[in-house]
């Protein structure tokens, strides 16, 4: 119905996660989108036609992150009756000139770096230095999810599943979720695909749910530790949290605005009006989120990112040739990011100058050894 799409909307699109990545130059938002798409169409518009706009979508994921859309495609691609192949034509069609250009031109390199290093060793291998226990990614969905994850508690309703397309989106999301716990290698972004399909869950389980206005201004008194956090991340981006003091105050008379959009929140939910308490809800988060911004955004340029540095040190950057191997891989990629060029591993002796290197995590311009 609108009212669910209009909350599941409102849901993903103010969630921590969702908001994170999307001032982040990586491809696990675009894989997020394109893939859900696909599952959305194939699930909710059964028409032969639109299998092959699920196939474009297909495809497109395909571009932003290899061949793992096809694996986490493959048990909505199974229950697509009629539209099977439409789906994997166009996908193919969308996707495979780019592969086969790129395979042209770079060769052996191409299959080993993108297919055996980044599809087949993540799973296993220590080396991609991502290695994380089962559990991490159930802080990680917790956080993602924020201020909405109330709302998982509302997941357990059996009401819910009465509709086979809801069940199987929350089996899809489950099975993906235990996926990425079991592969070695683990980072945030990584949980994008489940977000989109886990949204639309929680609203039909919020628009199912008896004292749904209760949940859903829980979430706002979440928002109430906003000012709390903003004051802290700084510090915390510079030094660290163990460094950092926690101004306990923030959670007073600063929280109260959060406080009082909670109470609006469960008023207007009372009064039948629920799809409004979310909207509502959605944007205290967004002026939330865009306060923390404002409040983290000196840090983050100065310590999160390389930008700043490059500024102050354009020149010996783009005089390097090499940084140090303890230099942060993320680092490294901002710095060619902007140099326009790769920086291969300083050798321990001899090490040309200038290089990139950094102490406690801070980059520096190195000279001599």
């Amino acid at each position: 119905s609108q009212r669910v799409a209009t909350s599941a909307t409102a849901i993903l699109a103010t969630s921590a996660g969702w908001l994170a990545y999307s001032f982040s130059a990586v491809m696990d938002l675009p894989l997020a989108v394109t893939l859900g798409s696909a599952v959305f169409v194939t699930l909710f518009d059964t028409r032969k036609s639109k299998g092959y706009v699920a196939g474009v979508f297909l495809g497109l994921a395909m571009l932003a992150k290899g061949l793992l859309p096809l694996g986490l495609f493959f048990p909505v691609w199974l229950i697509a009756r009629q539209r099977r192949i439409a789906i994997l034509s166009s996908a193919v069609l969308v996707a495979l000139p780019w592969y086969l250009a790129s395979y042209a031109k770079h060769g052996a390199a191409f299959w080993n770096e993108l297919f055996w290093k980044h599809h087949v060793e993540r799973l296993y291998s220590s080396s991609i230095q991502h290695v994380e226990p089962f559990y991490f990614y159930i802080p990680v969905l917790l956080a993602g999810l924020f201020p909405w994850s109330p709302l998982l508690a509302l997941v357990g309703n059996r009401k819910l599943y009465d509709d086979f397309r809801i069940r199987f989106l929350a089996a899809w999301v489950l099975l993906t979720f235990v996926f990425f716990s079991v592969v070695v290698n683990k980072l945030p972004g990584y949980l994008m695909p489940i977000l989109p399909p886990l949204a639309l869950v929680m609203a039909v389980a919020t628009d199912k749910a008896k004292l749904a206005h209760y949940w859903v201004a829980s979430c706002s008194v979440l928002l109430a530790g906003l000012p709390l956090i903003g004051a802290i991340l700084p510090g915390a981006l510079q030094g660290g949290l163990r460094r950092t003091p926690i101004p306990w105050s923030m959670l007073g008379l600063p929280a109260l605005p959060a406080l009082a959009v909670a109470v609006v929140i469960w008023w207007l939910g009372h009064n039948g009006r629920l799809t409004l308490a979310v909207l509502i809800g959605a944007l205290a988060a967004s002026v939330g989120a865009a306060d923390l911004k404002l409040r983290i955004l000196p840090a983050l340029n100065t310590r999160a990112s390389v930008r700043s540095f490059w500024q102050q040190h354009r020149e010996e950057v783009a005089a390097s040739s090499c940084a140090d191997a303890w230099v942060n891989r993320g680092s490294v990629y901002g710095l060619e990011y902007y140099a326009n060029k790769t920086f291969g591993v300083c050798p321990e002796h001899n090490a040309p100058s200038p290089r990139v290197s950094a102490i406690q995590g801070n980059l520096k311009i190195a000279q001599g050894n």
